[in-house]
């Protein structure tokens, strides 16, 4: 998978292909040009808040056994977006920390001027 992955190595039908990408935060794109419709398996390992979208319409995908996104797709010029969207969990984690951060700074301003004084 690694290898693939690397070299943006997918599939089309059943046969390899080298996939331009271009990246960006949580967001993979593709083009692709499908002869005939086919399966595709994107070089990117999909997780729970994957979504593809192929030219801006969500559609659905299945993890294949190898980890690696796999959409049906039809014939013709596409653009297949990989995006990601954290959980919601994440956000509360998040929010913590900078919590605790900005509590644990205001502590240690306090004691210092505890200890000034």
């Amino acid at each position: 998978n690694y290898d693939k992955i690397a070299a943006h190595q997918g599939t089309l039908g059943g046969r390899p292909v080298k996939l331009a990408v271009q990246a960006g935060p949580n967001k993979l794109v593709y083009p692709v040009k499908a002869k005939k419709a086919a399966v595709l398996t994107l070089p990117a390992i999909g997780y729970a808040h994957s979504r593809v979208l192929v030219d801006g319409r969500q559609t659905s995908w299945k993890q294949g056994s190898n980890g690696l996104v796999s959409l049906k797709l039809p014939s013709g010029r596409h653009k297949v977006t990989l995006t990601y969207k954290p959980s919601p969990l994440f956000f509360v984690a998040l929010a913590i920390t900078v919590i605790s951060w900005i509590g644990l700074i205001v502590m240690l301003c306090f004691e210092r001027r505890r200890k000034s004084n």
